[in-house]
């Protein structure tokens, strides 16, 4: 059943986010935590759908940005996601 729902989550996942910068991908991440409560949820829930690994190293394939940075902005957006989302619950 995971399999089957796989890509529809990561679509929302997907349309919610900007790739075009480590900055972008970070703030896009932070206004669809605030905003967008399918979002929300289905971070919430990624670690049954995707390894940390994998999620990781495909956000830094997807930002167009320094892969060192990315993996910052990554961390950054994670840290708040774990301080916030409870606030918008």
């Amino acid at each position: 059943m995971l399999d089957a729902l796989r890509p529809q989550l990561i679509d929302i996942v997907n349309s919610a986010l900007d790739y075009s910068s480590a900055e972008n991908f970070y703030q896009s991440w932070v206004l669809a935590i605030q905003t967008n409560t399918q979002f929300r949820h289905t971070i919430a829930n990624m670690e049954s759908l995707v390894s940390k690994e994998m999620g990781l190293s495909g956000l830094i394939k997807l930002i167009d940005d320094d892969p060192k940075q990315s993996e910052k902005y990554i961390y950054m957006a994670i840290g708040y996601a774990v301080i916030n989302i409870a606030n918008y619950n």
